[in-house]
């Protein structure tokens, strides 16, 4: 991700993009962002990326907390918001989070954000 921000390549500053950190204590403890999805043709799919949490601020909902915030950004903007993880612990967190699994080569997980709202569940959470 630094390599990329300092070539300019993607600095997180196109509408509707957004980089949040969080920090304890003022030391930072994680980092996520929300790109346009450069793997989909249409404008209205985000991409939820680069989220990490230090091992030490894990379980704490710094995480859960990170994404919900990026996700409240993301509603007005995206229609839909992808991400692609390997991890089986990152799978299962996006999981709780709301998000469904994707059969596509370049996305593993979606989340639809219409009629989306921070304080209820997600739309893809409910029954």
């Amino acid at each position: 991700m630094h390599a990329a921000w300092a070539a300019g390549e993607n600095r997180f500053d196109r509408p509707g993009e957004l980089l949040l950190t969080a920090r304890i204590e003022g030391k930072l403890v994680g980092i996520g962002g929300l790109n346009r999805d450069p793997y989909a043709q249409d404008p209205g799919i985000g991409r939820l990326r680069h989220v990490y949490v230090t091992k030490t601020a894990r379980r704490r909902g710094v995480g859960a907390s990170l994404v919900r915030r990026i996700l409240a950004h993301a509603a007005p903007h995206f229609s839909i918001v992808r991400l692609r993880t390997l991890s089986p612990d990152a799978a299962a967190f996006y999981a709780h989070l709301g998000f469904q699994q994707a059969s596509e080569a370049d996305a593993t997980h979606f989340m639809r954000l219409e009629g989306w709202n921070p304080t209820t569940p997600s739309p893809s959470s409910r029954t």
